[in-house]
């Protein structure tokens, strides 16, 4: 039985290693190692079911972690592939190092047994280097033949050990790289980007003779067949170009014109709009106005021919998404006073809805009826509801809250996206920013000096904040939101005392009581002062009516209000409030 069980276990190891060297379909290895494991169970065969137990391990580790294992992976999965061996298979690993015929998996094993700690450690790993990049010269001469992914991999990981161990061999590999990408015979694109991507990634590239790397990278990217290849490319080729301090391409106007041709390309409208978008960020920052121009009037001929109704709050989309990047693209051509002049008093920046006009309410009625008793038992559970008691004789009233409800979902949602994309975008394109913020207010706004000195803190942290929000750092908006919150509120107030509302309960003690935001929304002489839409959104947005910011920022009642979005909405309010000074 030994002997049967010898013979087929050896020549499944030879035909495992054909698969390997030949870099077959990997499947196969994997297959026939499992059959020999179900195929020999009983205790007498344990030593040789343990050696092929030891072998599926590390060739399904090697296979599920490219092959030839890519080395961005070794820190992680290798070490954590290693704690899992146990001594006996660390001594098998030993005896099919000295065994095998297969230099790629020799190599393999070197790699491994270099990574467990021995008195040989070193002598492994320069055996893998060794072994590699016999490999690699084996297998260049038939390219056709031969993966060159697999190629860049071998010389990828013989390079990066031999840099850490100090192998006398680093001259060499460092030449194979150079002649790899240079080697026009390789068609594989990718094979060469791997290499040029890691050697401008680890700051390597200082060891190479890069000077044509951004010229291999524009011309790689013009022989892709597929425009996100070429993208991918020409955004690698920038940050080289960069590196050199090269202007000899205009890698944004090209990135631009590929993301053109996917928007050409392109059925569905909203995957039009997104690659518009993205085409003229790129246009923009090569300053190619008669693209941008072209693209916006593509967009909006696209959009009309498709009849899109403008957004309302009650029909949001798929039109909400198209209008809020159309007008980011109508923002390109703004300055910093146009841009803020547009946020304050434009009303495409507000939703809208008569709270007087049933006729929507009484639609969704009739029309819905499944829906409005689910919204009825929404909002009979949520915390600011006042609906059993309050609204139960009154359709007006039922209609004020139905719509209320609109608005918190509208806010809550796509107020958020929506602002959250003007104001990163406006930032990022440099016509939104503190110097600009407080130099509007002091021309502009009706703000005292005295007022303005104490908001210019909360405004700092604003921007302060929103940059290392955009630069993937955690950003704390506490200290703005905490302060604007109060701002809005004197705002408020002095709105009320310029038209004569009184703002405080006298009592008969003659103490006085400011009275709440939610008295003050309710007055109606305050109610005719703001246009319909401000009114409506800063009611939601401020009192227990909606979100009540004031409410939970003033008693820090929800940490969780203190985000981008949030602070944005607040910031908005903010914007809406100041032109009735």
């Amino acid at each position: 039985m030994n002997s049967l069980i010898i013979i087929d276990y050896e020549k499944s190891i030879e035909k495992i290693e054909r698969i390997v060297k030949s870099y077959d379909d990997f499947d196969k290895a994997r297959h026939e190692f499992y059959r020999l494991n179900n195929l020999y169970h009983d205790d007498g065969c344990k030593e040789f079911v343990n050696k092929i137990k030891y072998e599926i391990n590390l060739l399904s580790f090697c296979i599920e972690n490219g092959k030839l294992i890519n080395i961005n992976q070794q820190d992680n999965n290798l070490n954590y592939f290693i704690k899992t061996l146990s001594d006996g298979c660390k001594n098998y690993l030993k005896e099919r190092y000295q065994s095998s015929k297969n230099k790629l998996l020799k190599s393999l094993y070197s790699l491994i047994l270099g990574h467990i700690n021995s008195k040989n450690k070193i002598n492994y790993l320069y055996s893998f280097i060794d072994l590699t990049i016999d490999v690699y010269h084996e297998n260049i001469s038939l390219k056709e033949n031969t993966n060159s992914i697999f190629l860049s991999n071998c010389l990828l990981n013989a390079y990066v050990n031999s840099i850490s161990k100090n192998h006398p061999k680093i001259d060499e590999i460092k030449k194979e790289i150079f002649n790899f990408i240079h080697d026009d015979s390789i068609v594989d694109i990718f094979s060469k980007i791997n290499l040029i991507e890691f050697l401008f990634s680890k700051e390597d590239y200082k060891n190479f003779d890069i000077s044509d790397m951004d010229d291999i990278c524009w011309n790689l990217a013009k022989s892709c067949n597929q425009e996100f290849d070429s993208i991918y490319i020409l955004k690698l080729g920038k940050k080289i170009s960069n590196k050199l301090q090269n202007k000899k391409y205009d890698w944004d106007d090209e990135i631009g014109s590929y993301y053109e041709k996917l928007m050409l390309k392109e059925d569905n409208f909203l995957g039009k709009q997104e690659f518009c978008k993205k085409a003229i960020f790129y246009f923009k920052i090569s300053k190619n106005q008669e693209k941008i121009f072209d693209l916006t009037k593509f967009l909006e001929k696209t959009q009309n021919e498709l009849k899109l109704p403008y957004f309302t709050l009650l029909d949001i989309e798929p039109s909400f998404f198209i209008h809020v990047d159309l007008r980011l693209i109508k923002l390109i051509n703004f300055n910093s006073l146009e841009l803020i002049d547009y946020l304050i008093k434009s009303d495409e920046n507000m939703p809208n809805l008569d709270y007087d006009d049933l006729t929507i309410y009484e639609n969704v009625k009739k029309s819905s009826p499944i829906f409005m008793n689910s919204f009825w038992q929404f909002f009979d559970s949520n915390y600011n509801n006042r609906l059993s008691n309050r609204y139960a004789n009154s359709e007006k009233d039922k209609a004020e809250i139905y719509y209320n409800f609109i608005h918190i979902l509208f806010s809550q949602s796509y107020m958020k996206i929506y602002l959250n994309n003007i104001f990163e975008f406006a930032y990022v394109n440099n016509i939104f920013n503190y110097e600009s913020f407080i130099g509007y207010l002091n021309k502009y706004s009706n703000l005292d000096n005295k007022i303005l000195k104490f908001l210019s803190p909360a405004i700092l942290s604003y921007f302060n904040q929103l940059d290392l929000y955009l630069s993937n750092y955690e950003a704390n908006f506490v200290l703005f939101m905490d302060s604007i919150v109060s701002k809005i509120e004197f705002i408020i107030r002095e709105i009320c005392n310029k038209h004569g509302i009184i703002t405080s309960d006298v009592y008969s003690n003659n103490i006085s009581e400011k009275i709440s935001l939610e008295k003050v929304f309710k007055n109606d002489d305050f109610k005719k002062i703001l246009s319909n839409p401000d009114y409506h959104f800063l009611k939601i947005i401020l009192t227990d009516e909606g979100i009540n910011m004031r409410n939970e920022l003033s008693h820090c009642l929800n940490f969780n209000k203190y985000s981008f979005s949030y602070a944005n909405l607040l910031l908005f309010s903010f914007l809406r409030l100041i032109k009735y000074l």
